[in-house]
């Protein structure tokens, strides 16, 4: 199940919607403390992918990968 959700969480990544790419970071974050390998890997493909993405989206990318992001 735990998969299951990361990947859905991975997909919502690479969708054109900001909202949508916000809220699988935040889903990202709230994931962090069982599974910080996968969501800094995660994290690390997107923000590899996405060089264009706004300033304060990197950043609150960069906070997910550490399990900050609110």
């Amino acid at each position: 199940m735990d998969a299951a959700v990361l990947d859905v969480l991975q997909r919502g990544l690479h969708l054109i919607s900001v909202p949508c790419q916000e809220s699988s970071l935040r889903g990202l974050s709230a994931r962090y403390q069982g599974y910080p390998q996968q969501v800094e890997s995660i994290i690390n493909r997107y923000l590899d992918h996405h060089v264009l993405i706004s300033p304060e989206m990197k950043e609150y990318a960069l906070a997910a990968k550490g399990g900050r992001a609110l």
